[in-house]
């Protein structure tokens, strides 16, 4: 088996792809494979005559393209001698070349994949300083990029990150096959004497000295300037606390410091630390100077705004290095799931929460971090592991054993049983099954609110083999800004599931700070747009099952435009009642809009086949309007990933926390109907009281107004942390003590706070502002599941706050996850409602009753 890897340079100080394709080789020839690669140097390159890799250098490439006209002749020559051809990168001369050459020798052609390197990634698109590129990139794109990537026989991604970014940026985006292969690393050489003299030899300033260390290209990606800010802001409040502290030094090091950027972030940092030295850039450190600054820095740090693998953060990992790292680095769910590090948003305040609560970090817990960092690099990143599942995965070993074996190979027994049983387990979709059409302005992949919930929805409907067509816009909240990598300038259409699932997204206004008529804009043009799909689905297939998740409440009119033409039942499913809500919240002013709001809606509730709400006091609210039967269709929990945590002390002490802190938690939205601004009075009048600390997590329009606050009052006892991925969401509210769940006065009845769900399936003790006579109210004291106080009394808050911090509620949290495991589970309230909407006739009627939060 003789595999050509196709990449525009080899050279080591153009950085990642380069060192991914040596790594490859050495791990490929572990596995018996033989390995040569093509490249645009010149052959008379220290590193070409080095190597001991068979490296074909036809000449060094010119301009940005790698053009040279000896290369395509060399392929026409050559390619046929190669079972495999990996192509390295894209937007370059070898691609197109290697795409021409394929075509011309079609017969017996060697089998072609591309391994992108993370440049399919929409943050190319996005970034400033690259309009003019990526302008360039569409076209070229639509020229000759999207000819070779559907024709490859595969496109090779690091990680499942780094897929599902590429299938977002251009289109149409159809390869043959999508093959997550994973990248390894080398074991590192062992820590030793010499290693460290050699080291501490070249920097005796960090001799004994605490460090952190960054080991990367210089480039304005990685996020160096938004460090040595976040660096410089860390360090002056440690001097502020104490004069004395012996500081951190931060070490960048890497290629590129030549550069405008890398002369800029030299000045940056003398600005900073001119006296007292505490930034070094040695730039590109390589042998044992490398490994030495691994070894002997306290954490590896990487900020960066895009980073397609991180080959430096998993050698930091082999090294048993903690690393702190933005969620723009695509593994970083692999760190987070495995307490490798510590992860934040891509911001100046996100790098600087990295920093801070790395500082308050006990020395046992780094520790402990750092053996969980080499634990998943042996477990994750391994290059032996990750090898065997790379040959797999190509059918490189399949091939090698044919070569050997003249007769057919048969599959092993432990392997045929694998077989019979993910046969006998796979779901394909059956003729009885229906199709689903779902109204909705909030999807997956948003994690809080309405769209948590119908992407949890459509997840089980997939699962169950129903065919479902999504019909949303781009996802934007609960922060009020289109997500990366989602530009959301225009229509676009999503094929996952195996087909099973079609979304199309639809563009909309989305307003920066949310008011009232900016949100009327907002949804409007959402409805418009989302028009003209529900237009193209008429002469599509009919579906069976149309769902309308309210708000908006005016998306049922589309679906009984769509009724009216193609048939099919309506089930109005509303979440929040938005009208009440608007004008409560005075939202929307003038009684005589409200009138005609109301009458609107009014129509909607008496024209759809079905009406579903999440609440009692919702239910209640909907039959004062309408004369008719609503079901229930609450919101749910998965109880097996949200589930109590005995150890909660060293679960505070992971989170930056001491044992005996008293964590208040908020998480969730940060709009204006949570109130949250009257927390900072509540935590400036506690500050007596250290061991109370309030942690306010999520993302929303008026975060960034808190922050202000608290900034203004000058307070240490409150933290805000970023939106947390589902892996460390139950880590996150197994820490805290009090979960706080914030209801503006007549709201309860409106509104039912999804975060309540999770907070009763962690065993976590809820704090609820409700007023007597609401549904929200009547099932936390009926259950004694929580503790209740009156809407919008501040002194009544922090007295609560006090007493859950005192008193034993163990009785409360029982109950609470009691109720979640009984009454709220996921499969039981979806199945029910499926077919009671399907098969009604089979549903007795008050089986369903339970889903009633008034008569759990």
């Amino acid at each position: 088996m003789k595999v050509l890897h196709v990449v525009p340079s080899v050279n080591p100080n153009f950085g990642g792809v380069s060192q991914a394709v040596r790594t490859l080789i050495i791990g490929l020839y572990d596995e018996g494979i033989q390995n040569e690669v093509v490249c645009l140097d010149d052959p008379l390159s220290d590193y070409i005559k080095s190597s001991a890799i068979k490296i074909h250098a036809v000449g060094q490439g010119t301009g940005p393209w790698h053009y040279h006209k000896s290369f395509y002749p060399w392929l026409i020559q050559n390619l046929k001698l190669y079972d495999n051809v990996i192509l390295h990168g894209l937007w370059q001369y070898p691609g197109y070349a290697l795409y021409k050459a394929l075509k011309v020798i079609a017969e017996n052609r060697p089998k072609l994949y591309i391994m992108t390197h993370g440049m399919l990634d929409p943050y190319f698109q996005k970034a400033e300083g690259r309009k003019l590129k990526a302008i360039r990139n569409i076209i070229y794109w639509k020229l000759v990029e999207q000819k070779l990537v559907n024709f490859a026989d595969g496109i090779l991604f690091t990680c499942d990150e780094e897929k599902r970014l590429a299938q977002m940026t251009f289109l149409p985006f159809h390869p043959k096959s999508e093959l997550v292969v994973g990248l390894g690393v080398e074991e590192p050489p062992v820590k030793n004497a010499v290693m460290m003299a050699d080291f501490y030899a070249r920097f005796p300033e960090l001799e004994n000295q605490r460090y952190l260390l960054f080991l990367g290209r210089i480039d304005e990606k990685k996020g160096i300037a938004m460090l040595i800010q976040a660096y410089k802001q860390f360090t002056h409040s440690l001097l502020e606390k104490d004069p004395l502290q012996v500081l951190p030094k931060l070490l960048l090091a890497g290629p590129g410091l030549e550069s405008l950027h890398g002369k800029q972030l030299m000045e940056l940092a003398e600005s900073i630390s001119s006296s007292s030295n505490h930034i070094i850039f040695p730039g590109m450190l390589s042998g044992n100077l490398k490994w030495g600054a691994y070894y002997g820095c306290d954490a590896f740090v990487l900020p960066s705004h895009q980073e397609n693998f991180g080959i430096a953060v998993v050698e930091a990992l082999a090294c048993s290095k903690p690393v702190l790292i933005s969620n723009q680095v695509n593994i970083w769910n692999d760190i987070a799931n495995e307490g490798a590090g510590l992860v934040a948003d891509d911001t100046l305040y996100g790098t600087g929460t990295l920093l801070q609560f790395w500082h308050n970090l006990s020395s046992n817990d780094k520790i402990v971090m750092g053996e969980h960092a080499r634990q998943a690099f042996e477990s994750r990143f391994a290059l032996a592991i990750v090898m065997k599942q790379y040959v797999e995965k190509l059918n490189l070993g399949r091939v090698v054993k044919k070569q050997h074996e003249p007769k057919e190979v048969s599959v092993s027994p432990i392997h045929e049983e694998e077989h019979k049983f993910k046969a006998k387990n796979r779901k394909v979709c059956t003729p009885h099954k229906k199709k689903v059409l779902i109204l909705g302005i909030n999807f997956a992949p948003e994690l809080t609110g309405i769209g948590k919930y119908t992407g949890e929805m459509v997840d089980w409907l997939v699962d169950d083999d129903y065919q479902v067509t999504m019909v949303t816009s781009f996802p934007y909240y609960p922060n009020w800004s289109i997500h990366k990598p989602y530009s959301g300038k225009w229509f676009k259409k999503e094929t996952e599931k195996e087909g099973k699932l079609t979304v199309f997204r639809c563009p909309m206004y989305i307003p920066l700070v949310p008011s009232g008529l900016k949100r009327v804009l907002q949804e409007l043009t959402f409805f418009i747009s989302s028009f003209f799909i529900i237009f193209f689905l008429l002469f599509k297939k009919k579906h069976d099952q149309i769902f309308v998740m309210a708000p908006p409440f005016h998306l049922g009119f589309l679906s009984l435009f769509y009724r009216f033409f193609k048939g099919g039942k309506i089930d109005y499913h509303v979440h929040d009642m938005q009208i009440e809500s608007a004008k409560q919240l005075r939202i929307i002013k003038g009684d005589i809009a409200f009138r005609i709001l109301f009458m609107l809606e009014k129509y909607i509730l008496n024209s759809v086949d079905y009406v579903s709400t999440i609440s009692g006091g919702m239910k209640a609210n909907i039959q004062k309007k309408v004369q008719r039967d609503i079901i229930m269709f609450p919101n749910w929990v998965d109880t097996q990933k949200l589930f109590p945590i005995t150890d909660r002390q060293s679960l505070k002490k992971a989170w930056g926390f001491n044992v005996e802190d008293k964590i208040i938690l908020y998480s969730g939205s940060i709009g204006e109907k949570q109130g949250l601004q009257s927390l900072v009075p509540i935590a400036k009048s506690l500050q007596a009281y250290g061991f109370i600390k309030f942690v306010i997590c999520g993302i929303g329009p008026y975060k960034e107004h808190l922050i202000k606050l608290v900034n203004k009052e000058r307070l240490s006892n409150i933290f805000f942390l970023p939106l947390q991925p589902l892996e460390q969401f139950n880590s996150l509210l197994n820490m805290a003590d009090v979960h706080l769940v914030l209801q503006k006065k007549n709201a309860a009845d409106l509104m039912l706070p999804s975060k309540l769900t999770g907070i009763l399936s962690s065993g976590g003790l809820a704090l609820v502002t409700a007023d007597p006579g609401t549904s929200l109210y009547k099932v936390i004291m009926d259950h004694e599941m929580g503790i209740v106080i009156p809407s919008e009394d501040d002194n009544a808050l922090k007295e609560a706050i006090l007493d859950c911090c005192v008193s034993d509620h163990t009785s409360e949290t029982v109950n609470g996850r009691w109720y979640a495991e009984k009454y709220l589970n996921k499969n039981n309230i979806i199945s029910n409602v499926m077919l009671y909407l399907t098969e009604p006739s089979l549903v007795n009627k008050s089986t369903l009753e339970y889903l009633d939060l008034r008569h759990a």
